[in-house]
């Protein structure tokens, strides 16, 4: 079977050599800027600009911290290594001492004097708009004020002057880079092609069907009829700014820069608020230890389930991570293989089927923390994930109940497994997936489980979105006694685990379809299916897929109740046994079994057995407790059910007080081994 998409951007890290990889095609969503009514499509901050000394390049540096330069004003950009540093470097020094400071009357509070170094007469200031004198500062003309505002966005940061025409001038601000070639008069954008998108996080699929995202520094946004990202209304991010506003002022500070998706009415900052009054105390390392800088130490991460009394849980930006069971009532601290080192818990998961299984990941890095936590018991245990993954914070996570598929974005680009989403057991190994989008970190992830659609978002360069195989890869037929990976036999029942089953078929033959789940389908083996293999056509929502499994004439299962109970019933009573209701010394059982292959006289697959005398297996079966051969009196269908086989054992006068092990047997193969309780009696 298939592994479903693993999946990777490989960014400043690198990823492990051995990681094992799979190509997928991507499609970019979206452009590279945002439609905000100004003098063009802007895009994230800058906070610096300058031309080479020769004037051949222009680089810029982001509010992230990237370096990039481009040798024809924005058309293309490529990456400089270094930051902050190889900006200083490249752009070399400038004079920004400007005018006479006793002649100088500011424009704004606080603004920022620039000489132009190669035209005397023009000396500019920079402050929420970009101002222009020829006077060495006593007057000023405002360049960028219209009636609605700055025409290039607020805040600028930088000037950068072009030593091979003086009227090219750039400036950089908090809506990205803007160029005029009349030094100041009119203006144009360069951020059409930078990548320089603001930090994104993906937030839902709007009613059109499109993507709707949150841009730091501008709030939702949603695409137009151009692909261009524009603003857009969002009542829930409206409803917890709100929320927010009614907060005290500290706060207001210290809480998350992304709206968190919290129940009606709460708020969320370093604890939990509901109707406006508070419900917890600080449930930051603040609480406990003194905070150099508080507005650092806030709730960062929040989830909650959505069946009848869910779990919920929310991390911190210092490392915590808490779990309430009664509706945020009372909280307790994840501690038990929980270990995130400090580092930020940036995101959790919950499972729509169960609140109890919930993922959770940190963004730090080194052996004292782990990156990806899964609990299945409602945060009492979590078990540390992290594996074969690069050592690089992970940002974000999302999963696929149905599969155990789970996808993480981190600064090491995107990964994929598939683990158990039920039960605890063992880290699986990662994988990463390749493909046709930029090598950037990964700053969010957005699975449908329904369609398979995956969406990333690249930081500065948007939404890349992919199909990936995660139901049709992740389909697992198994044995529905037991739901291990045991060889199908004719009349046998199969369970299949990862999507809903529509119908099925075994060569030329119809395997009917008993019951179809959100998650797991029942169909059984016909009674008159040959070969080695039993080759399934399995019909589902994303299309056809064939499962080729072993076929023998005989693969006995005892049931296994949800409890893994196994289903053996008094013969007397009909009553199922258990600690309680223990197995006598002397008594006949009852063994509710699958897979014991074709019955005399023949019966129609699909159809209940009869109630009165139905048939018997053809092949004898034997069982067998400790080890010991039982008297097998009869094994025939299950009366009134569909593939399921009746196996009628007595058991010896004499037995031990305690547990045994009980198996069937058919031909030479062999059962899984259950144990039952049983009652030496009087």
């Amino acid at each position: 079977m298939a592994m479903a998409a693993g999946l990777w951007a490989a960014g400043a890290q690198g990823a492990s050599a051995n990681l094992p990889a799979r190509e997928l095609a991507w499609q970019a969503t979206g452009a590279r800027a945002i439609d905000l009514q100004l003098a063009g499509p802007a895009s994230g901050a800058v906070i610096d600009a300058a031309f080479s000394s020769d004037g051949a390049r222009l680089f810029a540096l982001t509010a992230r911290g990237d370096l990039w330069a481009t040798s024809d004003l924005g058309e293309t950009w490529v990456p400089v290594a270094g930051g902050a540093e190889a900006f200083r470097q490249a752009s070399g020094p400038r004079d920004s001492s400007g005018a006479d400071p006793a002649a100088t009357s500011l424009p704004e509070p606080q603004a920022i004097i620039q000489q132009h170094p190669y035209d005397a007469r023009y000396t500019f200031a920079l402050g929420r708009d970009l101002y222009r004198s020829t006077d060495q500062g006593r007057s000023w003309v405002n360049l960028t004020a219209d009636g609605a505002g700055s025409v290039i966005g607020p805040s600028q940061k930088a000037i950068a002057f072009s030593p091979l025409d003086p009227n090219l001038i750039v400036v950089a601000n908090s809506r990205g880079l803007w160029r005029s070639v009349d030094g100041g008069l009119s203006w144009s954008d360069l951020n059409h092609d930078f990548p320089n998108l603001p930090e994104m996080k993906i937030r839902q699929l709007s009613d059109g069907g499109g993507l709707r995202v949150f841009l730091r520094g501008i709030g939702p946004a949603e695409l137009n009829a151009s692909s261009a990202w524009e603003p857009a209304r969002d009542p829930r991010a409206e409803s917890w700014l709100q929320a927010l506003a009614a907060l005290p002022p500290g706060d207001q500070q210290r809480r998350s820069a992304w709206p968190l998706e919290a129940p009606p009415g709460w708020a969320l900052s370093y604890r939990v608020w509901r109707n406006g009054a508070p419900l917890t105390t600080d449930l930051t390392a603040c609480a406990t230890t003194s905070c150099d800088d508080p507005s650092r130490h806030y709730i960062s991460a929040f989830a909650a389930g959505s069946d009848s009394q869910p779990s919920l849980y929310l991390g911190t930006s210092d490392g915590h991570l808490w779990v309430s069971s009664d509706g945020g009532q009372t909280w307790r601290a994840a501690m038990q293989g929980f270990a995130a080192g400090g580092a930020p818990v940036n995101g959790v998961w919950v499972s729509p089927q169960d609140s109890r299984v919930a993922l959770a990941v940190a963004g730090g890095r080194g052996a004292a923390s782990g990156h990806v936590f899964r609990t299945t018991n409602g945060g009492a245990f979590w078990d540390d994930l992290t594996a074969n993954l690069p050592d690089a914070p992970v940002r974000a996570v999302a999963a696929n109940a149905e599969t155990g598929s789970i996808y993480l974005g981190s600064e090491a680009g995107v990964f994929y497994t598939r683990a158990d989403l039920r039960n605890p057991g063992p880290a699986t190994p990662w994988t990463e997936l390749t493909g046709n989008f930029p090598k950037a970190p990964i700053e969010d992830v957005r699975l449908n489980p329904v369609t398979g659609n995956l969406y990333i978002a690249v930081a500065g360069y948007g939404v890349f979105g992919t199909t990936v195989p995660d139901i049709t890869d992740s389909l697992k037929v198994l044995n529905a006694a037991d739901l291990t990976a045991r060889a199908a036999a004719p009349g046998g029942l199969l369970t299949v685990i990862g999507a809903p089953v529509r119908a099925a078929r075994a060569a030329n033959l119809t395997a009917p379809v008993l019951a179809s789940g959100p998650s797991d389908s029942q169909i059984q083996v016909p009674f008159e299916a040959t070969g080695p293999v039993l080759d399934l056509a399995l019909e589902t929502r994303r299309g056809s897929t064939r499962v080729g499994i072993p076929l023998e004439a005989v693969s006995p299962a005892i049931f296994l109740d949800g409890d893994s109970t196994p289903l053996v019933l008094d013969a007397a009573s009909g009553v199922l046994l258990d600690s309680t209701r223990p197995a006598r010394a002397g008594s006949e059982i009852l063994i509710l079994a699958t897979g014991l292959g074709r019955v005399r006289p023949d019966w129609p697959t699909g159809v209940a057995a009869p109630l009165e005398n139905p048939p018997a297996t053809i092949a004898p079966v034997s069982a067998y407790l400790d080890g010991a051969p039982l008297k097998v009196i009869s094994s025939t269908l299950a009366a009134g059910y569909i593939g399921v086989y009746m196996v009628r054992a007595g058991l010896p006068s004499i037995l031990n007080s305690g547990t045994a092990e009980l198996t069937i047997a058919s031909g030479d193969k062999t059962s899984n081994k259950v144990r039952i309780f049983v009652d030496p009696g009087q």
